[in-house]
């Protein structure tokens, strides 16, 4: 029976998506279903969403960046019944990643538990009503992979292709047995759930399987890596700056963070996103070098700057002096030193410099005593020549006893 079965038209292109929905127009009941990637994403996404309607089934792929507002408009529908098995979680997850909302719902696995089954499970009722017996074997497949296997496309396929005659005869025996409303009620539930809001304590990791056998010095370590793989895989994509373009094709795959992003097959992403965004990527995980420079910390200090008209009067450099004192004092805090003497080079026609060297009689760090030595320094030179550029040179830096602190705790 099941050998006999067509192939599923697999959507994965908008003109495909399109002749889709012109088909379920017309449909007025649909079978629905999703696959997502609970069980290899740090947050699952939807990765497949299976639709049955008029002895047709199809298989359409999220992960294309397809547009799926007219899947949505679809299933808010109220003229057309969406027909889900056990359909919570996907109902939770479309509205989570889609926004999608849902009008007349029937559940065929509520209504199995309210007809009085006792394995309401889809592969226990197909068997039961039809005489099929479903292949489990890729419940717990990747189906964030591309390309996707034959197998995994028949048992996709499998789990809407039924539904649609599951639910007529389920219907008939509720409205035998006068049960029909209490399908009514747990579907108009259904339909009005809502996902939970993003919720993450750090102490949650010790509901991870073993925890209890760890160490305590372990069980600090995991609390960390635990708290550190949310906080990565929460950073919006936002903090990469996309391109506009780039950025509207990543959110219509209904990716909100840069976990997700990660999650998907790599080649999959290069082929639809670009080789660009896998290399940005790459260097982000640290697995190519970081094109930038790696920035060193100058042993010495010396900074110049170009004077804006020449200057004849000494004491009027003291203005322009200030932006390189400022610039020494905070080298010297970060390099917790300071110093006993400096250097100031008063530039003139090329080649021609007038040294003003200074010393302090106690090391000196702070910008303001720097400045009262050289405005003295300043107000007792004469100049031979008009001055173009200022440069300050320091070398020969203290250590400032008691500045530095330990980082940590017991370091």
């Amino acid at each position: 029976m099941l050998n006999d079965l067509p192939p599923p038209t697999v959507v994965h292109d908008e003109a495909g998506f399109r002749r889709m929905l012109e088909v379920l127009a017309r449909a007025p009941e649909v079978a629905v279903d999703t696959e997502a990637d609970s069980f290899f994403s740090y947050r699952e996404k939807v990765c497949l969403v299976q639709i049955t309607a008029l002895e047709h089934d199809w298989i359409v792929d999220p992960l294309a960046g397809l547009d799926l507002g007219g899947l949505g408009r679809m299933l808010e529908d109220p003229s057309k019944t969406k027909v889900f098995h056990d359909g919570e979680y996907d109902i939770l997850i479309m509205k989570r990643d889609y926004g999608f909302r849902f009008s007349n719902l029937f559940d065929t696995r509520v209504a199995a538990a309210t007809l009085g089954s006792q394995a309401p499970g889809l592969a226990s009722v197909l068997k039961e009503r039809f005489g099929v017996e479903l292949d489990k074997s890729m419940q717990r497949s990747n189906w964030a992979q591309r390309p996707l296997s034959e197998k995994q496309l028949a048992y996709a396929r499998l789990d809407t292709h039924f539904l649609l005659p599951l639910m007529h005869h389920q219907k008939a025996d509720l409205a035998q047995m006068d049960r029909a409303v209490i399908v009514e009620g747990e579907c108009k539930r259904l339909e009005g759930i809502e996902p939970a809001g993003d919720r993450f304590h750090e102490d949650d990791y010790a509901r991870l399987k073993g925890v209890r056998n760890l160490l305590p010095e372990a069980r600090a370590v995991l609390r960390e890596l635990y708290a550190t793989r949310e906080r990565l895989a929460g950073v919006p994509v936002a903090v990469l700056q996309l391109t506009p373009p780039l950025a509207r094709r990543v959110d219509g795959f209904g990716l909100r963070r840069v976990g997700e992003l990660l999650a998907l097959p790599r080649a999959s992403l290069g082929a639809r996103l670009g080789k660009p965004l896998l290399l940005d990527l790459a260097r982000a995980l640290g697995e190519l070098p970081d094109p930038q420079v790696d920035f060193i910390f100058p042993e010495r200090f010396e900074q110049g700057l170009e004077l804006p008209a020449p200057v004849m009067a000494a004491p009027v450099l003291l203005f322009a002096a200030r932006r390189l004192v400022a610039a020494l004092a905070g080298w010297l805090e970060v390099r917790n030193g300071a110093l006993r003497r400096l250097e100031w080079r008063i530039e003139h026609a090329p080649g021609a410099v007038t040294l003003l060297p200074l010393a302090f009689s106690t090391p000196v760090h702070q910008a303001s005593r720097i400045e009262r030595v050289l405005k003295q320094s300043l107000e007792a030179l004469r100049l031979a020549a008009p001055a173009l550029g200022l440069r300050l040179c320091a070398t020969d830096v203290e250590l400032r006893p008691g500045a530095s602190q330990v980082l940590f705790d017991g370091a």
